[in-house]
């Protein structure tokens, strides 16, 4: 298992990266992580009750697996996420930061 604080430096790297990339406006906490942020994740991506892990309970761990995600990005132009107040465009520079974000 590797360490917190090699977490903690892979974590602010990649922060340290995203936010220089001319597109991002704002990186944002929502909150304090917590340490055990990984066991309260197990339970409620199994069945929402709390110490709840049926899928670990039937030998189903994850373990030897693997995953991968990818993404094209998200289309800013979706209707799903229109918000007619106020002004401004990612791409021009003037970010209305009073709007909803994505």
């Amino acid at each position: 298992a590797e360490s917190s604080a090699s977490n903690t430096d892979c974590v602010i790297s990649f922060i340290a990266a995203l936010s220089t990339h001319p597109y991002v406006v704002t990186v944002e906490s929502n909150g304090e992580i917590l340490s055990d942020s990984n066991s309260n994740a197990q339970w409620i991506t199994q069945s929402a009750q709390r110490g709840f892990r049926p899928f670990f309970d039937a030998g189903i761990t994850g373990a030897g697996e693997v995953v991968s995600v990818s993404d094209s990005g998200v289309d800013h132009r979706s209707c799903f996420f229109a918000d007619s107040r106020g002004s401004g465009d990612i791409f021009n520079g003037k970010w209305d930061f009073s709007r909803r974000k994505i």
